[in-house]
């Protein structure tokens, strides 16, 4: 158990904050402290304020750490005060750790770093190589991580034993997530010695259940089983429900592996109980997946497959990338700043060169003077003239060169951000809505493999098979479409085709997901309808519509197609009687954000780029898309098509 996790990691930041020399925010000093902000002068003593008011909503209010933070360091810049901008950057690393930006947080704590050192103030330098640490722990860096709370435990022993625990316990653990055992047990040995003298139970417990993992992974499970036993007791009695859970996890991990599949399921079952009085998602999904372990060890197959869709659901829920967006967007930052540094090189070039152009025409006219006679001197002028026209141009041809390269420079930028953000949408969409339905396959699979279900429970479950396929297929064509109209913008082929045979066969390829939901569907379009757009373009929107028409329709109601002429136009309609919308719901129908899009009657799913994907194609023929719909009583989507 490291100190970036549970209670250990608030307990390893309390230790790192003793040591500083920085203002020690207490909460209930708040209000005096934004009083006293009011009326402070521009100083020194301000912008100990602005950290101390940061400082005040670590592990809070993190909107409130960056912004006190951000204007401490602003003040401290601008009147030169080094030790407070250190300051108030740590507290910004925090702030930006608590987000989960990692790479933003190590910024700051360099920068604080670098101060410290500069001012010799260790304290702060020890502060700081224990929030580097654990900002790389978050971030994987395992190695880079172990240097830090290597820094920080040699300045922590200048401050007493007392003050080791917490770096001795880190690097325990990390050197077990290593492999170096040997080393793993010296840390946290000797974190358990100092804890027990010192009467901290809390990490005492800590280190003990350290010492338990470092002995399973070196196959002595009887001293491990010791070591957990005594580490669930003093968490016990200290009321830290996080370490129970983790050593009840660890102790049923331990039975699965031993084959005792039962005790394991009664270990997991009671880490669950612990975790209703604290919310731990990491903890619930390690006992969500060892009941699975369990209960298939058993062969009770249904009430694996009942916790494996527990354990996914959870960790569908707290599936992240932002990791890997912060490293690209840091390394596109880079890049760009690169670039701007590049112009500003450019400039101050030019800017020395006017001087050095300004000073080469002075010395020449100063010897003109002293050489040349008054009579020569009216041709040197006119020639010197002549020169300065000929400096100048060459400088506004330099000037609006820059420039276009700023402007250039400044599109690549924008361009770079929007391909960003349309990588980073089929990233998440791919990441978080295709994950679902291929895991639930992959299990219906294995059960298939055992011969664990009925003829019954197939039947419906090949039917839910073949619903959930059929979504994520057409998921993937709206995903491939609308990223590659993104990207690179789509071209139209019109053509003139019927559309009363297009919407026959669209109504076939989604016939079946309307029977097993005893909706009818009705193509009201005459014979011979023919209009001349894309009929691939307006294939896609019709079968996206008439999808989401199923996707909201209740058993027994029906979906009608029509079509019809209006001035210049064609007017194609697809109604429902299904649940229909609200208004505030109608408002972001078409904005393609993830947030739009809603369960169906029957809880199916959707990527919210289904409508907006509709409304660029309809905008690209020259149309228009909008819906009317009252909830409770159906809806009605329309688009029209001008007429050629």
């Amino acid at each position: 158990m490291i100190a970036n996790e549970g209670t250990a990691m608030r307990r390893a930041f309390l230790f790192i904050l003793l040591i500083s020399a920085g203002a020690n925010a207490q909460k209930g000093h708040t209000t005096k402290w934004l009083r006293e902000l009011k009326e402070a002068k521009p100083d020194t003593a301000k912008v100990n304020l602005y950290y101390a008011l940061s400082r005040a909503h670590w592990g809070g209010n993190l909107d409130s750490v960056l912004l006190m933070a951000t204007k401490g360091i602003e003040l401290a810049d601008s009147i030169g005060f080094k030790k407070g901008k250190a300051l108030n950057c740590l507290s910004m690393g925090a702030g930006l750790s608590g987000q989960g930006n990692y790479p933003g947080a190590i910024k700051y704590y360099l920068e604080a770093l670098k101060l410290s050192e500069e001012l010799n103030l260790e304290g702060l330098s020890g502060n700081v190589y224990g929030n580097i640490a654990i900002a790389y722990v978050q971030h994987g860096n395992l190695k880079k991580a172990i240097e830090y709370f290597n820094k920080a435990l040699r300045i922590a022993e200048k401050y007493g034993e007392a003050a080791t625990r917490e770096p001795l316990i880190n690097l325990s653990d990390l050197h077990t997530k290593t492999g170096e055992y040997a080393l793993a047990r010296k840390y946290a040995t000797r974190a358990l010695a100092i804890s027990r003298a010192q009467g901290d139970s809390s990490n005492s417990a800590i280190a003990l259940f350290n010492l338990s993992e470092i002995y399973r992974a070196t196959n002595h499970s009887d001293s491990a089983r010791l070591y957990l036993q005594e580490s669930a007791r003093i968490s016990m009695l200290i009321h830290d429900h996080h370490g129970v859970s983790y050593c009840l996890n660890s102790m049923a991990e331990m039975m699965v592996n031993e084959g005792k599949f039962k005790e394991a399921i009664v270990l997991a079952h009671q880490s669950l109980s612990n975790l209703e009085l604290i919310t731990n998602q990491e903890l619930s999904m390690k006992a969500y997946h060892i009941l699975y372990q369990g209960y298939f060890g058993l062969g009770n197959f249904r009430k694996a497959l009942h916790y494996r869709d527990q354990e996914i659901a959870l960790r569908n829920s707290i599936f992240n990338i932002e990791k890997e967006r912060e490293a690209n967007n840091l390394l596109n930052q880079y890049n760009l700043e690169r670039k701007e540094l590049q112009i500003q090189l450019l400039e101050k070039d030019n800017r020395l060169q006017q001087k050095e152009i300004a000073r080469g025409s002075l010395i020449k006219t100063i010897y003109g003077v002293g050489i040349i006679a008054l009579a020569v001197l009216a041709g040197f002028l006119i020639f010197s003239n002549i020169r300065w026209k000929n400096y100048n141009r060459i400088v506004r041809e330099r000037n609006a060169l820059i420039q276009d390269q700023k402007r250039t420079i400044m599109a690549q930028k924008k361009h770079l951000e929007w391909l960003n953000n349309v990588k980073d949408r089929i990233i998440s969409t791919i990441s978080h809505d295709f994950r679902s339905p291929l895991t639930t396959l992959h299990g219906f699979l294995q059960l298939l493999k055992l011969n664990a279900i009925d003829e019954a429970d197939k039947a419906r479950a090949v039917q839910q098979m073949e619903q959930s396929v059929s979504a994520t297929l057409m998921m993937i064509e709206n995903l491939l479409t609308w990223g590659r109209d993104q990207m690179s913008g789509l071209a139209l082929t019109p053509i003139n085709f019927d559309v009363s045979q297009l919407v026959d066969e669209g109504i076939q390829l989604v016939a079946l997901r309307a029977e097993n939901k005893k909706i009818t569907i009705v193509n009201q379009i005459a014979a011979f309808a023919w209009v001349i757009a894309d009929r691939d373009a307006i294939n896609i929107v019709l079968r996206n519509l008439v999808t989401n028409a199923i996707k909201f329709s209740k058993p027994n109601d029906s979906i009608y197609i029509a079509m019809h002429k209006e001035a210049q136009r064609v007017i194609i309609s697809v109604k429902d009687t299904g649940i229909g919308m609200s208004p505030e719901q109608q408002k972001s129908l078409f904005s393609g954000s993830a947030n739009a899009s809603t369960a169906g009657t029957e809880n199916e799913k959707g990527t919210g780029l289904g409508l907006a994907l509709c409304q660029e194609l309809i905008q690209q023929h020259g149309g228009e898309i909008w819906v009317e719909s009252v909830l409770g009583s159906g809806s009605t989507f329309f688009f029209s098509i001008p007429i050629r």
